[in-house]
């Protein structure tokens, strides 16, 4: 039985967080591939498509199949790319079906922020990672695939919209970590799973090092906040007592630092108050989930 072939194009921005200065494929293992194609001017959006084929084509489907691989591609670029924070929606055009012959098929016109250059080896980064991921189980990479399009959604928002959904998609994350102990015992409270989480191999020393190191100010001022649990435990307090500490408590450091911001978590959920340092909070967090998320993969 022949294959069924399509073609779903897709524009994405603005703004458009890199550029595409030359024509660029990527193949999956499956056959799928996605182009990108160089952009006229530097407003304009990025243009691509993915083509793609079934064996039992079904008409409920077919278009979700190629949106999800192309949006899943890019929401791994989010983790494997360096200093790409802002993306927008993806915008789709109509499913083509395609008849046999030659797979050619990307042909369309190219209709003339900050931004970085795109290079073949981070579109391939990106595939790599999210071919892995769709190589778990059911139960784990839907965990991580929604995880990704939660921190997708906080690449599209600012203040914060952003820091919800990155927090969300490291909630998401740590959830994991149930998973892998498949415990059966009563349901831990988050402060311990994220104690948990953080002391665990997901998250390297190096790693908090260099989390510490970029994101030291955010820190302290972490450490001044006086951030209180419900239950009245001094949060900001017990992180400060660890300023300065040697360089092997680093990991036990970020633990503490993971604590406040799920305090500022539940102060904007349940007291609809907004800390100035929300921004760098959020940075911080996205950090932690990219780098944790990419360990997890890694060791898996």
């Amino acid at each position: 039985m022949m294959k069924a072939k399509y073609e779903q194009e897709f524009e994405l921005g603005p703004p458009t967080p890199f550029n595409v200065e030359k024509e660029m494929r990527i193949t999956f293992r499956d056959g799928s591939q996605i182009k990108l194609c160089p952009k006229e001017k530097p407003k304009d959006t990025i243009k691509g498509a993915i083509m793609f084929e079934l064996d039992h084509p079904d008409p409920m489907l077919e278009e979700k199949i190629g949106k999800d691989k192309v949006n899943d591609f890019f929401n791994s670029m989010l983790i494997t790319k360096e200093n790409f924070e802002q993306l927008a929606a993806t915008q789709f055009g109509v499913l083509k079906p395609l008849g046999p012959g030659p797979d050619e098929i990307f042909n369309f016109g190219i209709n003339p922020h900050k931004t970085t250059s795109l290079g073949k080896n981070e579109m391939e980064s990106a595939k790599n990672l999210i071919e892995t991921i769709y190589t778990f189980s059911d139960q784990r990479r839907g965990i991580i695939v929604r995880s990704l399009r939660w921190f997708r959604r906080g690449a599209e928002a600012n203040s914060e919209d952003r820091f919800i959904y990155r927090w969300i998609s490291f909630d998401l994350l740590v959830a994991l970590l149930g998973l892998e102990k498949k415990e059966k015992t009563k349901p831990k409270g988050t402060p311990t799973l994220i104690k948990e989480f953080m002391n665990s191999k997901y998250m390297k020393a190096e790693t908090a090092k260099m989390i510490f190191d970029k994101h030291k100010l955010t820190i302290e001022k972490l450490s001044k906040a006086n951030l209180k649990s419900f239950r009245g435990t001094e949060r900001s307090k017990q992180l400060l007592e660890l300023l300065p500490g040697p360089k092997h408590k680093l990991k036990h450091i970020l633990t503490k630092v993971m604590l406040c911001i799920y305090e500022l978590r539940n102060t904007l959920f349940h007291k609809g108050e907004l800390f100035e340092t929300i921004n760098q909070n959020s940075a911080l967090l996205g950090d932690v989930f990219r780098e944790s998320l990419k360990t997890y993969v890694e060791c898996s």
